[in-house]
């Protein structure tokens, strides 16, 4: 029991370190940057502002207080965070690999820049250019890389023992009852319509002028948009993520996705929270589209089964090739019960079976590859999940210890 407690505080403690740098933060910087920032705390000479601690859920007023009375630093993931990083660069094993921050970097804005259509990713490099968010963006990447070596400096000895293993199990076993659910291995292929251009024209163009009205009076057509939204901003549903590059007030362009067409507009910008409205039209297929659709999905069928084909197989030689519709792919992952019949429905699965079928506004072909029957938690067969429980724990002990080491001798000071 205490095991597990430890367990969850651990994981708590790199969690946070993974939410701090969040890079789905730094769309809100240049609304930060507008205010004066006010000093809260010194952590050696590492700073912590109140939009740091606004962001990592703390109260302002308390922070200092709640620090004082708890006359510990060990529950505190900010203090924390700044006492690993002061330490990280002043320790001269420590070096910032500047390839990997500008691979990291890459990654981060390819990725954002590919869930955008043309005039968002034009705007959102624009904002890149013109402002100090890659800057912003930079300097986490780099505090980033200093925690993550020092962690990893902090705990290179830690060892496991058997004996430690073994233990946790019986721990778990004697307080819980534990089952591996059954698993699938599939490969699938989602195919959606492609949505008529006359439509498609008609309702951006619709979007298009609410959005100027919008953005020409702020207060007009709010009747128009979804009730408010709160989200908080590591929680923001992808179709949303555009939002990070709004304004307070403004509306987006209007975008598609394949479920339909949005138009998105941010109210307000609140600590780590992100207020939102918006628009939704769904796509309409005309019946033409859905026959076509389901004749492609089904000679897609037969060629697969005819010639026994993977869905990698597809991919790869460019067999999947037709212009009238959108799909996605998805090869060889292990999904459990649940997440098939949320994405598929209840699906009769057996040896090496086909299934196609529609769901929504899409179809669907799932081919069956393998499977893996629900079983108890077993000390043999889990044995590599038990290690890496243990290592978490043990890791967390020496982290500790070396927290309780240091702070004693650096400079921690709370307004």
């Amino acid at each position: 029991m205490i095991k597990k407690i430890f367990l969850i505080l651990f994981i708590s403690f790199f969690c946070f370190i993974d939410l701090s740098f969040s890079s789905s933060r730094l769309p809100i910087l240049e609304s930060k940057l507008e205010k004066i920032d006010k000093i809260v705390a010194v952590v050696g000479d590492e700073i912590i502002l109140e939009s740091d601690i606004k962001d990592s859920g703390y109260s302002i007023k308390n922070f200092c207080k709640n620090l004082l009375n708890n006359k510990s630093i060990y529950n505190n993931d900010l203090i924390i965070k700044k006492l690993i990083l002061f330490h990280a660069k002043k320790n001269k094993n420590i070096k910032i690999d500047s390839k990997k921050i500008e691979e990291s970097i890459h990654l981060f804005l390819k990725k954002e820049i590919d869930k955008l259509d043309y005039s968002n990713r034009v705007k959102f490099i624009t904002n890149i250019k013109n402002n100090k968010n890659l800057d912003q963006l930079i300097s986490f990447e780099i505090d980033k890389q200093y925690i993550d070596k020092m962690i990893n400096e902090i705990t290179k000895d830690v060892e496991i023992s058997p004996e430690e293993v073994k233990s946790l199990f019986y721990d778990l076993k004697k307080y819980y009852t534990i089952l591996v659910p059954k698993k699938f291995l599939i490969s699938y292929i989602i195919i959606y319509p492609e949505v008529n251009n006359f439509f498609r024209k008609k309702t951006l163009n619709y979007l298009s002028e609410i959005r100027k009205k919008v953005n020409s009076n702020p207060c007009s057509n709010n009747k128009l948009f979804s009730d408010i939204k709160t989200f908080k901003i590591n929680k923001v549903p992808k179709e949303f993520n555009i939002a990070f590059y709004l304004k307070e007030q403004e509306v987006s362009e209007p975008f598609e996705t394949n479920d339909g067409f949005y138009l998105i507009k941010l109210e307000k910008i609140k600590h780590n929270e992100l207020d939102i409205r918006y628009i939704f039209i769904e796509k309409k297929y005309f019946n033409d589209e859905l026959i076509n659709t389901k004749l492609f999905v089904n000679n897609l069928e037969n060629e697969i089964r005819n010639k026994n084909l993977e869905i990698e197989e597809i991919v790869e030689n460019n067999i999947f090739n037709n212009k009238n519709v959108n799909s996605f792919f998805n090869q060889k992952i292990w999904v459990n019960e649940n997440t098939i019949i949320k994405h598929f429905g209840k699906l009769n699965l057996n040896n090496n079976n086909i299934i196609k079928g529609e769901k929504n506004n899409y179809f669907f072909i799932v081919k069956f590859l393998d499977s893996v029957k629900e079983r108890p938690f077993s000390l043999e067969k889990d044995s590599i999940y038990l290690e890496n429980v243990v290592r978490y724990i043990n890791k967390k002990y020496e982290i500790e210890n070396w927290i309780r080491s240091v702070s004693k001798d650096t400079y921690i000071k709370c307004n």
